[in-house]
């Protein structure tokens, strides 16, 4: 896989989790699972570990320990 194509599924999962953030498929406080993610979405967990991260530098979601 080309970086160009990991940006551009990175940039799709960024765009759908957001989505669900915002219409609230995931509420305020919720716990977000990187491989029940994966799973739902059918992808490995990398590009949700990388959306997540950026949805974190928006501060849309945060990274707690256990």
């Amino acid at each position: 896989m080309r970086q160009d194509d990991k940006t551009v599924l990175t940039s799709a999962v960024y765009d759908a989790l957001k989505e669900r953030i915002m219409d609230q498929v995931y509420p305020p406080g919720a716990r977000l699972n990187i491989d029940a993610m994966a799973l739902d979405l059918n992808l490995s967990p990398t590009p949700v570990r990388e959306a997540l991260a950026h949805l974190a530098a928006e501060r849309l979601v945060t990274f707690e320990p256990y």
